[in-house]
């Protein structure tokens, strides 16, 4: 008869279970979780709040002409001149080939103003803040501290600024102007601002700053591609400023050294005017730097096809016909140099050469010889021995 349990006696395990513990371990993992990432948004929100105070304190405002027009406003696009001089405190800094007081920026020189929007920290950051100070029609002296400037480090190009610089600018603020977000554009204002970006382009363009140059056509394209739903009759004025800009990016970028880009550009330009003139003639151009006659010398024929008639097309096309011719006869002396160098009859100099390197050569075939006739002779110990006691064990 078996005996009856009583309930008493059940053992009461009164403890979590595991899929309780797990919850109970996740939990306190998000708790951690959480409170480091509050720890860490209360760090990163104090050091912001601490390097706005610091830019706020590094900046000055000397008011030369009052302005009468708008406003500065973070995110108005804004036209500007600036020139800007860094000077450096020799016991803080030193000014190594940079000399103190000298021009670092001047869009006045360029003839061409900034155009920009406030407030994207496009600038430095204390000129950044000071512009919002601003008004249209004001001229100002604006002295920045390094800390709002170009810090410690200072720039290494674009500009070349010395580290520790205290920077001056004479700041002339031309227009405050309300720019409606790309999306929201007409189409008459869009190829208006494109119009603007080619233009500012072509002046930096005949003044040699070409990576500034690029830039504006990199902008002017940026209007004319953001057009989603065009009408059919703006599609031709869409597509006819569009090639001009690709042109221009084309040439730029032949300046500057950069073919490849050069005939991207060039090619866009072409989907857009199969026929185009300029666009062959910049492909022969970029074709023939990059030492490819063939296709240099195709798209120059083409470009003398579509110029007929345009004498300044062709006279510049004759002339780089001329260059290309130029540099194919170089490129052949030089490869008839060099294959004369590597035959017999040369001068005393390379003979000399290359008897001593027929000499290494020798006396590195004799090493090779030696060697390979010692791993015989061991081999073949080798080999002699294992017969002999091979016939030992056998008798």
């Amino acid at each position: 008869m078996s005996a009856e349990v009583d309930d008493d006696e059940v053992d009461d395990d009164s403890g979590p279970s595991v899929a309780e513990a797990a919850e109970e371990l996740a939990k306190k993992k998000k708790e951690d979780n959480d409170r480091e990432l509050k720890e860490a948004q209360d760090l990163e929100a104090k050091r912001q709040r601490e390097r706005e105070a610091e830019v706020a304190a590094s900046w000055k405002k000397k008011v030369v002409v009052q302005g009468t027009g708008r406003e500065a406003y973070a995110g108005a696009q804004c036209r500007v001149h600036v020139v800007g001089r860094a000077h450096v405190d020799k016991r803080v800094g030193t000014t190594r080939d940079f000399v103190n007081g000298s021009v670092f920026e001047d869009s006045r020189a360029r003839q061409c103003p900034l155009l920009l929007l406030l407030g994207r920290g496009i600038l430095v950051p204390g000129l950044d803040k000071a512009l919002l100070s601003m008004r249209a029609g004001e001229r100002a002296t604006i002295t920045i501290a390094p800390e709002g400037g170009y810090g410690g480090g200072g720039s290494i190009s674009n500009p070349v600024v010395p580290g520790s610089a205290t920077l001056t600018y004479d700041v002339e603020v031309l227009s405050i102007e309300k720019e409606e977000e790309l999306w929201d554009l007409s189409f008459e204002d869009k190829m208006r601002y494109a119009a603007e970006r080619r233009q500012r382009g072509n002046t930096l363009t005949g003044g040699k700053y070409y990576l500034m140059a690029a830039e504006e056509y990199e902008q002017g394209l940026r209007y004319l591609v953001f057009m989603p739903h065009p009408e059919p009759q703006q599609v031709p004025h869409i597509q006819e400023a569009s090639a001009a800009c690709h042109l221009n990016l084309a040439a730029v970028n032949l300046r500057m050294g950069r073919e490849k880009t050069a005939i991207k550009h060039a090619e866009d330009c072409l989907k857009l005017r199969p026929d185009d003139a300029k666009a062959h003639y910049r492909l022969g151009q970029a074709y023939n730097q990059l030492g490819d006659y063939q296709r240099a010398t195709k798209h120059l024929t083409l470009a003398e096809k579509h110029a007929a008639g345009d004498a300044g097309s062709v006279a510049a096309i004759a002339k780089e016909r001329e260059r290309l011719q130029r540099r194919q006869e170089k490129h052949q002396r030089d490869r008839k140099k060099a294959l004369s160098r590597m035959g017999t009859g040369g001068a005393e100099e390379e003979g000399v050469a290359r008897g001593a390197w027929m000499a290494r050569l020798s006396d590195a075939g004799a090493a090779r010889w030696a060697l390979a006739a010692t791993l015989t002779a061991v081999v073949a110990g080798a080999v002699a021995w294992a017969i002999g006691q091979q016939q030992q064990q056998q008798q």
